[in-house]
């Protein structure tokens, strides 16, 4: 503040402006966050998935908020994406002093086969970890959370690949 009070009319208007535009670029940065269009060679997409009902039901409602349309047959679609279901590995992280695993590491993987009568095939392959830890004392406690984990991994799962299909063949995205 005394910094401030030092400035002259003009040196106060600097910082003014400096203020204030170093606040909008941020808000604008926080807004974009997540923020991304569908490339228009895959916008209209058939959606085939072996994947969990609740990560199928994840991506069809993050594909029709962002802007895909999904088609219900390839008649309709220039594209279609088939999803595998998801992988996961879970390894011990840590031991505690008494010998007991303290905490795991849950990886997940998850690879999606594209296809357009155009561009041909494609596949994506996206991955998520997640760190929890084991209370050798409360095991539905670590249960719950491993679960948990596993809906978080499956979120930020199809971030990832709906950020990989909106820029695979996207001019914009160059």
């Amino acid at each position: 503040m005394a910094l401030f009070k030092a400035l002259t009319g003009t040196g106060r208007l600097y910082a003014a402006l400096l203020l204030v535009s170093t606040l909008l670029v941020s808000a604008c940065g926080w807004h974009l966050r997540g923020d991304y269009q569908p490339s228009p060679a895959y916008r209209n997409i058939v959606v085939l998935s072996d994947a969990s009902p609740e990560l199928t039901r994840i991506l069809n409602r993050q594909m029709n908020l962002r802007g895909w349309k999904v088609a219900t047959n390839n008649q309709n679609a220039p594209a279609s994406i088939h999803i595998e279901p998801v992988s996961y590995d879970r390894r011990t992280l840590t031991i505690n002093s008494a010998g007991q695993i303290a905490s795991y590491e849950l990886t997940a993987e998850l690879t999606a086969h594209v296809s357009h009568e155009f561009y041909g095939d494609t596949d994506l392959v996206v991955t998520a970890m997640r760190r929890f830890d084991n209370d050798v004392n409360r095991v539905i406690a670590t249960t719950t959370e491993e679960a948990e984990q596993k809906r978080a991994i499956q979120n930020e799962l199809v971030e990832r690949l709906l950020l990989r299909l909106g820029a695979l063949h996207n001019p914009m995205s160059s």
